[in-house]
């Protein structure tokens, strides 16, 4: 018993499958390009303003009570400002320039050079 099957047919049908589905693939890759696109070139700006508020915090600082005092007007306790100057490395290109400029402005010891040296 012989089979009668048009190939020709089925090979149509079969290239037509293939064109479609490459289409489909082809088509969502253009749209994943397009979207990087407008990710990274349209939207820079925007996005990269968000990155860096996110990179940054602000921290209230509490303000000062003022002195405590004992009965005989002895100070027991008094206030003083204490700041904290972070960096971090990967965000600056020249570290040691970096801390020479901030030594202009704010007093760096010695001793916290050498320890942020060790830490790095």
């Amino acid at each position: 018993m012989t089979e009668l099957r048009n190939v020709e047919a089925d090979l149509s049908r079969f290239r037509a499958r293939v064109l479609v589905a490459s289409l489909v693939v082809l088509c969502a890759f253009a749209l994943l390009a397009a979207r990087l696109v407008y990710l990274q070139v349209v939207r820079h700006e925007d996005l990269n303003e968000q990155a860096e508020n996110n990179r940054t915090a602000i921290v209230p600082i509490v303000p000062n009570r003022g002195l405590i005092l004992d009965r005989n007007g002895v100070v027991l306790a008094s206030n003083y400002s204490a700041y904290t100057l972070e960096i971090t490395p990967s965000k600056v290109g020249n570290l040691e320039e970096t801390i020479a400029a901030l030594e202009k402005i704010v007093d760096i010891q010695l001793r916290d050079k050498r320890r942020f040296k060790r830490l790095r």
